[in-house]
């Protein structure tokens, strides 16, 4: 081969192996492809330096033109959904962002689409109810995190979906009280009289039940069904007169005949000074 082939061959394959990026104006995708046309990515930007909206990349080199990651941005950071692909195109995992970390639902997928897992997570932290799957589709594992990551409920499948497990609370013995308008708990003895208060308690929901919370203060006739948001309730309550207060959380589960499987009820006394 003489010299020139040599030459000729290296920018060839210079050419084919290069890297292109397309761009339309400023804000608008830019798509990287090798000289092949072989797509590595697709992101949008804003700036042209912040990501902002479904970025896709691909698998390279090999398979080619696969997509690999789904990730929704914005102002560059995760904010949605972040969806991965196996290389035969299959959908793995598809897990909620917010402020690029893990918050809200988070779903894995079987090699032949059936779901493995669905859970919930809070900045990062698994939260509430978690469920397993066996391949056939059956429910595996069930139980229940609460905000000390302590777990709360536990229920067991074979793979024929007979029960051979089942224990927990329906609520958590452990809450968290914050101001209103603040997700930072209140850490010293006690609540300053005159500011709104929320009482965070984790609520177990076990699969195909139903489960009933009611809050109240003890001897007031105020106790009331409360709903159930993301595997927490939320009492809300002003307490005006400093003092001893006296809270009453009551939950039960019950089957989708109406039948009461569990009951739970505890009494919590808050410390409200002026």
């Amino acid at each position: 081969m003489t010299f020139r082939s040599v030459l000729f061959a290296s920018v060839v394959f210079l050419y084919l192996s290069a890297c292109f990026y397309q761009r339309v104006d400023k804000d608008s995708f830019v798509v990287t492809k090798d000289g092949r046309g072989t797509l590595q990515s697709e992101i949008p930007y804003i700036n042209d330096t912040m990501i902002q909206g479904l970025a896709k990349y691909y698998y390279y080199p090999n398979p080619k033109n696969v997509l690999k990651d789904e990730i929704e941005f914005n102002n560059g950071r995760k904010e949605g959904w972040h969806k991965h692909y196996r290389k035969d195109g299959a959908l793995e995992s598809k897990i909620r962002f917010k402020n690029n970390l893990p918050d809200g639902d988070n779903y894995w997928y079987y090699e032949n689409g059936q779901i493995a897992s669905e859970s919930f997570w809070i900045k990062n932290r698994q939260y509430g109810d978690t469920k397993l799957y066996y391949r056939n589709g059956k429910l595996k594992h069930y139980y229940s995190s609460d905000f000390f990551d302590n777990t709360m409920y536990v229920i067991k499948w074979d793979s024929l979906g007979n029960k051979i497990k089942e224990e927990g609370v329906v609520f958590s013995p452990k809450f968290v009280v914050v101001y209103a308008n603040d997700s930072t708990p209140i850490v010293e003895d006690g609540i300053k009289a005159g500011k709104e208060v929320q009482v965070k308690v984790t609520v177990a929901q076990p699969p195909q039940t139903k489960t009933i919370i009611r809050m109240g203060e003890l001897n007031k006739g105020n106790i009331m069904e409360l709903p159930i948001e993301n595997y927490t309730v939320n009492y809300k309550k002003n307490f005006v007169k400093p003092g001893k207060y006296t809270l009453v959380i009551a939950g039960e589960i019950k089957d989708q005949q109406g039948n009461l499987v569990k009951y739970d009820s505890t009494t919590v006394v808050l410390n409200v000074f002026e």
